[in-house]
């Protein structure tokens, strides 16, 4: 008898589920717009962001290419650090000492090809992908711990140290030397005997000259020395296409150091007097949320409290550097 009644109820339910997907399939009005498939690329671009899109495409590991260059940044610390390279070995049991960065710094390397090989781990043989390098008549091998398209998809960060791209640093050159910037960033370098670069504080959004574009680090590929109205030049180490860089931390994206155009033009509402301000850094009581965040960057955190419908903020810069707002206007610093 149970067993009767579970089957009526189950036809019952087919029986409503087909009429509900009969009625709507059969129903003119029952229409549905097509889904869009929104593209990242639709996101609007900066001027500068598009700048890099257009001219420097990344290059992943796995997609190199034979003839390309990479140059060993010089080792301005002393570290006397190793690359991650080894002598090529082919199919050899056995590494000679890996080399020293400081006995190859300013040699160029150049790509040759991506090599498949099965070597032994433990019980079974295990891939292994050898990108395989030229310096100077002499073959190197940097080794990948999987095969190529694992190597493709795989989100671990993948470089080989201290080697700088070189064609990202020629095209730089190229689009970039003589060339009029605004500069985004109140820390230059400037050329210290025995350094790479000593930080120093400035204005920011000045406009500068580029004298001169060399190699940079493999953080900073490019290094972008520029000339300001005094004649004097500094420099940052910037990086375009992010092919083989060291660290996305280090160094500085070239969107985030370089205005084309003015930024100032960008903000006609904000005073000669505020702006004056907002170039040297400095924080005055008054100010707006936005002249604020184009002074000291975006805060490490916001704290918000509404009392009485009045709205007040806290700007958390570090343990010690806060901002207190007053629905739109500073009210309080505290450093």
């Amino acid at each position: 008898m149970l067993k009767f009644i579970l089957m009526k109820w189950f036809v019952l339910i087919v029986f409503v589920i087909c009429c509900y997907l009969d009625v709507h399939s059969q129903n003119a009005y029952a229409v549905k717009a097509k889904a869009k498939t929104v593209s990242n690329d639709i996101q609007q671009l900066t001027k500068e962001e598009k700048f890099i899109k257009d001219n420097f495409p990344f290059i992943h590991m796995a997609d190199w290419k034979a003839g390309m260059r990479f140059m060993v940044e010089p080792d301005n610390l002393g570290l006397e650090a190793t690359l991650n390279l080894k002598p090529y070995i082919g199919k050899s049991k056995f590494y000679s000492e890996q080399p020293l960065q400081k006995d190859f710094e300013w040699k160029i390397f150049t790509f040759v090809k991506l090599e498949e090989r099965q070597v032994q781990c433990k019980d079974k043989p295990c891939p292994r992908t050898f990108v395989v390098l030229d310096c100077e008549g002499k073959l190197f091998e940097y080794e990948y711990f999987d095969n190529i398209e694992e190597m493709r998809t795989s989100n671990i960060f993948t470089n080989i140290d201290y080697l700088v791209y070189l064609d990202e640093v020629d095209k730089a050159k190229e689009l970039l030397l003589n060339k009029t910037l605004y500069i985004l960033r109140p820390l230059w370098l400037e050329e210290r005997k025995g350094e790479h670069g000593v930080y120093g504080f400035h204005q920011k959004f000045v406009p500068v000259k580029i004298v001169n574009v060399g190699l940079g680090s493999s953080s900073g590929p490019c290094k972008m020395v520029f000339k300001t109205d005094s004649g004097d030049e500094y420099f940052l180490d910037v990086r375009f296409s992010e092919t083989n860089i060291g660290s996305r931390v280090l160094g500085v994206d070239f969107s985030k150091g370089f205005s084309f155009d003015d930024p100032h033009k960008l903000y006609p509402n904000i005073s000669n007097q505020i702006w004056k301000l907002i170039q040297e850094s400095k924080i005055q009581i008054g100010m707006t949320k936005e002249e604020c965040e184009l002074t000291w960057g975006k805060p490490k955190d916001i704290n918000t409290d509404i009392n009485n419908e009045t709205k007040r903020d806290q700007w958390v810069y570090s343990s010690e550097r806060y901002l207190y707002f007053k629905d739109n206007r500073l009210i309080s610093i505290q450093e």
